[in-house]
């Protein structure tokens, strides 16, 4: 369960950014059908989530998060190779 006193709260479309998924996987993660669940709260009216749920999400066993994972890391080096083909890099 997030502690909003003592962990760094970010937006779930922040987690999104950081994780380089979208903000839809992101909900998805967060469902309450879905098992290993990422942690979120209410705060202020909108869903949140921590940087330390963040972390703990993402050492839950589960092989589908692994191919996620890969998946994730893929798309972004994709994303900087075309970066620095744009720029001569």
């Amino acid at each position: 369960m997030i502690d909003v006193t003592c962990e760094r709260v970010i937006s779930l479309k922040d987690a999104a950014k950081r994780l380089g998924v979208t903000l839809k996987t992101v909900y998805l993660w967060s469902s309450s059908e879905r098992q290993p669940r990422l942690e979120t709260a209410k705060f202020g009216g909108k869903r949140v989530t921590s940087l330390e749920a963040l972390q703990r999400f993402s050492q839950q066993d589960d092989p589908a998060l692994a191919l996620a994972g890969a998946g994730i890391n893929r798309e972004r080096e994709a994303r900087r190779e075309a970066q620095r083909r744009r720029h001569g890099i």
